[in-house]
């Protein structure tokens, strides 16, 4: 068709209005955006997103032994983190971020080459030409949660869109949402939505998540 289909998916469910803070050199260089979300952060990379999340018990623990005045130095937190791969796309792609917000963040943390000072924030990020006529668009839903929506220029196919889960396996319900059961927490990416843009009307369109093994 000549017109504009998106893809829109609910991304995990939850999370208050993100972030997207940007990486002058104080994290590690593979990454280049994190959002910090309930119980964790995910983090953006050119090659996928990672997702860290801990155990929130662990840390509920920690605070009652602070309070009690107990040594908590020993004290474990487990942590779970995995990785969605974006299989076959253009990595080399810029990633352009949009919207800045009027705050900014401060890293004054460890080694002073891992220092930054005024570190600007992002509420959307768009991962231009992701694959073949196809933008990938990050941002937080307005009532809380992470989305993301997968643009599809006319005459490009979204059987191109690959998504390879690592450290996880996620599982399709009945509802055709997408299941995540990780050491420390449970997750669901609500089953994604399409419309197509025609004469500037918008037609709702089938969709629903194809699970292969680990790939999306």
């Amino acid at each position: 068709s000549s017109s504009l289909l998106l893809l829109f998916f609910s991304g995990l469910q939850g999370f208050s209005q993100l972030a997207f803070i940007q990486n002058n050199h104080q994290w590690n260089d593979t990454i280049r955006y994190k959002a910090d979300v309930e119980g964790g952060a995910l983090f953006l990379t050119d090659w996928g997103v990672r997702y860290a999340f801990y155990k929130s018990g662990d840390l509920e623990k920690i605070h009652d032994k602070i309070h009690q005045g107990k040594d908590v130095s020993k004290e474990p937190v487990h942590w779970h983190a995995y990785d969605v791969q974006f299989l076959q796309a253009d990595l080399h792609k810029q990633i352009e971020p949009r919207d800045r917000q009027s705050a900014y963040y401060n890293y004054f943390v460890g080694p002073q080459s891992n220092w930054a000072a005024q570190v600007p924030a992002f509420q959307v990020l768009y991962y231009r030409g992701l694959y073949p006529g196809i933008d990938l668009k990050f941002y937080s839903h307005p009532n809380g949660g992470a989305e993301y929506d997968f643009i599809v220029q006319p005459y490009a196919s979204p059987d191109a869109i690959r998504l390879q889960y690592r450290g996880v396996q996620p599982v399709l319900t009945s509802k055709d949402d997408l299941f995540i059961r990780t050491s420390v927490n449970e997750l669901t990416e609500l089953a994604p939505v399409a419309y197509q843009v025609t004469g500037g009307a918008k037609k709702k369109i089938p969709c629903r998540f194809r699970l292969e093994g680990s790939v999306v």
